[in-house]
C-alpha cells in the first residue's frame, strides 16, 4: 500500500505523538465485544478540531473473530479495514481481510485497496507453518488522467520456538516489486 497513513490500518492511534484511547469490552456469554475509540494529534484541518479520530469494533468467540476499523487522520483521508479470523480446530487458523484507504488531500485523488489472506498450521505447540498472500491496488486520478499500480505477494514461513526467548524463523516467497 503506497498511502502512508494506510500502512498500519489497525493502529487507531495513527502512530502520532499524542493520542487518547478509550475502550470497553462487553461479555456476551462465552464471547466478547470490544468497542474502542481514539483521538490523536494529526492536525487534520477540520474546522474547529485539531485531532484525528479512530474507531474499532471487534467480536471474538471461540470459533471466530471479526474486527472492523475506521481511522480519519485528516479531513480528506480515511482508512477502513475489516478482518475475519477463524479457528475451526486447534491446530489450524486462517484469516482474511481487506483495507480501503482514500486520500483526497492534494490535487490527486488516491485510493488504495488491499486484500490479505493467511492460513496457519500448528502441528506442535512450538512449530508453525503459515501461507500468506496479498494483493494491493492503488489508483491515482487527476482530472481525466488515471494511473494504476498494483502489487502482490505469496509466501510461506515457518517458525520454531526454541524457548521463551528464542524463535527460529524462515520465510520464502514471491514479492512483487510494487508491493
Amino acid at each position: 500500500i503506497v498511502l502512508n497513513f494506510a500502512h498500519d490500518a489497525d493502529n487507531i492511534t495513527h502512530g502520532t505523538d499524542l493520542a487518547l484511547v478509550g475502550d470497553y469490552t462487553f461479555a456476551i456469554g462465552e464471547s466478547k465485544l470490544l468497542i474502542k475509540a481514539s483521538i490523536f494529534n494529526s492536525n487534520p484541518k477540520f474546522k474547529n478540531v485539531e485531532s484525528g479520530c479512530g474507531f474499532e469494533a471487534a467480536y471474538q468467540s471461540s470459533l471466530f473473530s471479526i474486527d472492523a476499523i475506521v481511522k480519519v487522520p485528516d479531513a480528506d483521508q480515511v482508512v477502513a479495514g475489516v478482518y475475519f479470523r477463524m479457528m475451526p480446530i486447534d491446530m489450524l487458523d486462517f484469516a482474511v481481510g481487506g483495507t480501503l484507504a482514500i486520500d483526497n488531500s492534494g490535487a490527486t485523488d488516491n485510493t488504495t485497496i488491499g486484500i490479505d489472506a493467511r492460513a496457519r498450521i500448528l502441528p506442535l505447540d512450538a512449530l508453525s507453518f503459515t501461507v500468506m498472500g496479498n494483493y494491493s491496488l492503488e489508483t491515482r486520478k487527476q482530472g481525466d488522467n488515471k494511473a494504476y499500480t498494483d502489487g502482490k505477494y505469496i509466501a510461506l514461513n515457518a517458525s520454531y520456538m526454541l524457548n521463551d526467548m528464542f524463535t527460529l524463523f524462515g520465510e520464502l516467497g514471491y514479492f512483487d516489486a510494487d508491493t
